[in-house]
């Protein structure tokens, strides 16, 4: 199922080849390149409604604790696209948060970190992102994002 226009990728894709000087109707390395770029887009990338109902649904169930430590989930890796280049990057997220009468399982922290980097991002706006929903949710009495992009 498509999630978005592929017509519109693809008639980009071949604007975008055009521009570079690849011949991509007679080099049969290319041809089916602007289809491949629509499927891949779509493949990667979740809209914004889609990922807001799947966060939820993450989200959703939460379990009555009395714990109060910190909670800490890492080396939780998220592949994404550069918001500024368009380029793929590799994130490593480290999550905690001190809990405040409920706690999440600990695998929901990492499914929501590779949820929410199914779309192109700055690194900032996705840490912020993660760590609101993590305060709208569960309300804890405090809440750590770190991410870092490995080069």
């Amino acid at each position: 199922m498509e999630k978005f226009d592929n017509g519109i990728i693809e008639e980009s894709t071949k604007l975008l080849l055009t521009a570079i000087g690849m011949d991509y109707e007679s080099d049969p390395n290319f041809v089916d390149t602007p289809a491949r770029v629509g499927r891949m887009w779509n493949e990667i990338c979740l809209p914004k409604e889609v990922r807001d109902a799947e966060s939820e649904k993450i989200l959703k169930k939460t379990f009555p604790s009395h714990y109060s430590g910190m909670v800490v989930s890492h080396d939780i890796r998220a592949y994404s696209i550069c918001g500024h280049h368009l380029l793929p990057i590799v994130l490593d997220v480290y999550i905690g948060y001190i809990p405040n009468e409920k706690v999440l399982g600990l695998s929901k922290l990492a499914r929501l970190a590779e949820l929410l980097a199914k779309q192109p991002l700055i690194q900032e706006d996705y840490t912020d992102e993660i760590a609101k929903r993590l305060m709208d949710v569960l309300q804890p009495k405090g809440v750590g994002v770190y991410v870092k992009g490995i080069r």
